[in-house]
């Protein structure tokens, strides 16, 4: 490090700080091409205790600067190599917390004045004074200390703001997480994780504006475990509810992606089927869902393997129905006949005679068509033929309030 540099010059533009040397907050770089003026400064400044590094020229002055970091400048303003403001700016752009303070003796009042615009924090005439440059001095060092404690709390608060925006973002993905999962939560059947009965009926409510709009069928297939009362008096309730999550998993498997299942309630399940083409393929995936559910063997803990059979009854919008309250109600119609003719199989609504248009407990619906249909029961690996109507022990066709077989 050079404590009293000749002028010289580098022949070239002004560099950058090739690296950050750390000095004492009391380091103070005096330049000024007046070897006694130098002499006079660097040792009152030594007297005063702060750590002086002194040179003759503003080219010996940047090479410092490059090198070193101080907290205060004394610069001659006159300086023969050096613009009169070169060094100034130099500083600011690359040492913004150092101090600089310029020495005149020549120099216009409107250099002062274009100096201390430019950033120099203040200014002393020649002769110096002492008592003058020692509390000109203390105030650069006072004002290097809080822009440097400024700019390292500025540092942190930015820092302690990018972790805050960090959480905050990480915090919102979360809740926006969690507003998903509560909002599935929300659709889901909590046994079998079906969509739930309410919104099955948005979800066909949905379907049906869609097919409207774009001249399509919607098939809606009601299915209904046979007999599981008494497959859950037999083997239990929490075997009931394995064979409940069993067939709402064979559902969601043997069903295409754009068919809605849903739990209707208790061993009730329901099916929306959009169809673009023809409403005959609902007969097939209703009968392939009936032989699935029918193949399927339930194993207990006591390794027993009972067999679930399902009824299943289908209705198609436009030509069954035209609204979902009349779609649901013939597709329980239809459910309600094959659970009559034996259980087991599967009944369209376009099967039935206009005096079974709706089951028992639903209101009257408007016309439809229809054809009676067979419909087999298959019981341990026999079939049935068709059952006659039922009938309740008094002789009479089941009232409104009564629950159809089971």
């Amino acid at each position: 490090m050079n404590t009293d540099s000749l002028p010289g010059s580098t022949g070239g533009q002004l560099q950058a700080p090739v690296q950050n040397g750390e000095r004492g907050c009391l380091s103070v770089l005096v330049v000024d091409c007046d070897a006694g003026v130098l002499r006079f400064m660097e040792s009152a400044l030594r007297d005063l205790g702060y750590e002086l590094v002194a040179v003759r020229s503003g080219t010996a002055a940047l090479d410092e600067l490059r090198t070193d970091d101080f907290a205060v400048v004394l610069a001659d303003l006159a300086m023969g190599d050096v613009g009169e403001l070169e060094l100034l700016s130099w500083v600011k752009q690359h040492r913004p917390d150092t101090q600089v303070v310029l020495v005149t003796g020549r120099a216009s009042l409107d250099s002062v004045i274009a100096a201390l615009r430019g950033g120099a924090a203040d200014y002393l005439t020649k002769p110096v004074d002492v008592d003058r440059l020692a509390t000109v001095v203390r105030n650069a060092v006072s004002r290097h200390q809080l822009e440097r404690e400024n700019r390292e709390l500025v540092k942190k608060l930015e820092e302690h703001q990018r972790f805050l925006q960090q959480r905050i973002r990480e915090a919102t993905h979360d809740l926006a997480e969690a507003n998903k999962r509560l909002a599935e939560l929300a659709i889901r059947d909590g046994l079998t994780n079906l969509y739930n009965h309410r919104h099955f009926q948005e979800r066909l409510d949905e379907e049906l504006k869609r097919a409207r709009r774009y001249g399509r069928r919607v098939s809606l297939m009601m299915l209904d475990l046979d007999q599981f009362k008494r497959f859950n008096d037999t083997y239990g309730h929490q075997e009931g509810n394995e064979a409940l999550r069993t067939v709402a998993e064979l559902l969601t498997i043997h069903v295409r992606e754009v068919d809605i299942v849903a739990r209707y309630g208790g061993e009730e399940f329901a099916v929306i089927l959009p169809i673009k083409g023809e409403a005959s393929e609902i007969a097939t995936v209703s009968e392939r869902i009936r032989e699935i559910v029918e193949s399927t063997e339930l194993l207990l803990e006591d390794d027993q393997v009972p067999h679930l059979t399902v009824s299943i009854g289908h209705a198609t919008y436009p030509e069954d129905a035209q609204t979902r309250s009349d779609l649901i109600e013939r597709a329980d119609a239809a459910l309600y006949e094959a659970k009559r003719q034996g259980r087991n199989c599967v009944v369209a609504f376009a099967a039935l005679p206009p005096e079974q248009w709706h089951a028992p407990g639903n209101g009257s619906s408007s016309r439809s068509r229809g054809n009676g249909r067979a419909c087999a029961r298959r019981d341990e690996g026999t079939t049935m033929p068709e059952a006659a109507g039922q009938v309740t022990p008094q002789g009479r066709e089941p009232s409104r309030l009564e629950t159809p077989p089971q």
